[in-house]
This record gives C-alpha cells, sequence and structure tokens, in this order.
C-alpha cells in the first residue's frame, strides 16, 4: 500500500503548519506498509513500516507518529510507535506501529513542545538562582575583613595564636 509521499507532505503542512526541519524531513521520506494485521481481542491494528530517509536521520517517534496518522486518517492519539529500527549504513528504517481504535496514546508532539517549555523554564530558574547566588558573594567579598599585612620573611599568624598566647599546659599537651 504505497501513497504518493508529496501529497501527505501537502496535506500534513497546510492542516498543521508545519515548516522548516520537520517539513524538509518529512518531504525526503517514503514509507510502505509492509505488513498489516488486524487485532480485534485489543482492538488494534498492528503494522510493520518500512521508512525511506536517505540524506536524513532516522526519523522521530513523534515525526512519524504525526505522518502515520494522517496517511490513516485517524487522530495521533490513536497511532502508537512502538520502535524504529534503522539499518546501518542506508537510509532505511523498520517501524511497528500499532493502531487503536479508541485514543489510548499521548500525542508525542505536543507532549515535546510542553517538555521544551518546561526545560526553558526550568533553564531560566537555575540561571536566575545563579545570578542571585553571584550577587550575594560578590556582596560578602566586599565586606568581608582585611586582612593584617605581615612583613616579609615572617610567618603568617593564626587567628587562634593571635588572641591566645601558648603557655606551658598547652606545650605539654601536644
Amino acid at each position: 500500500m504505497k501513497t504518493s509521499y508529496s501529497e501527505i507532505v501537502s496535506r500534513v503542512s497546510r492542516e498543521n503548519g508545519f515548516i522548516g526541519r520537520f517539513a524538509k524531513s518529512v518531504m525526503s521520506m517514503k514509507i510502505e506498509i509492509v505488513s498489516e494485521k488486524e487485532n480485534p481481542f485489543l482492538g488494534r491494528k498492528e503494522l510493520i513500516v518500512k521508512v525511506s530517509h536517505e540524506a536524513e536521520p532516522t526519523p522521530t517517534k513523534a515525526a512519524l507518529q504525526q505522518i502515520m496518522s494522517k496517511e490513516l486518517k485517524v487522530e495521533p492519539t490513536r497511532v502508537e510507535i512502538r520502535g524504529i529500527f534503522s539499518k546501518k549504513g542506508i537510509g532505511q528504517s523498520e517501524a511497528k506501529v500499532k493502531v487503536w481504535k479508541e485514543p489510548k496514546v499521548k500525542d508525542l508532539e505536543k507532549e515535546k513542545k510542553e517538555s521544551d517549555e518546561k526545560k526553558e523554564q526550568t533553564k531560566e530558574k537555575v540561571t536566575e538562582k545563579k545570578e542571585e547566588s553571584e550577587k550575594e558573594q560578590s556582596g560578602k567579598e566586599k565586606k568581608s575583613e582585611p586582612k593584617e599585612m605581615t612583613k616579609p620573611g615572617e610567618p603568617e599568624i593564626k587567628e587562634q595564636e593571635k588572641q591566645e598566647p601558648k603557655t606551658e599546659k598547652d606545650d605539654k599537651k601536644e
């Protein structure tokens, strides 16, 4: 069951407004359904799909989920990508796809966007905390007491020795 990929790409890009890297990778991929098996007990179709992606990296699960949902004319929440297996040295992969009768799967594209937003927020928080700690440290350094200068050749005097002179009892303890 082959589908003209340019048709799918134009449909996907029009409906979802995909542009940039995703659209380019979709245009160069060709999908062929190798086997299709109906599993009525679990309420799903099990597909093995051959993906040709010359001069491109292996497609992500999110990208393949979107493409397969458009090709099979179902919602992305019903398409589950179980695995993408690349062949070494060749721009080809095989994917195990399950299409459920009821929505059971998360939309990976939306999930990816949400996780990217969370990462950006945590990065902003971390940089704010670093800036605050740097300001506090620079403020402490300015407030610190000046150290006593010793003459060249004299050993530095430790704080404890400065405060309490040694007695004969202390010498015996050591």
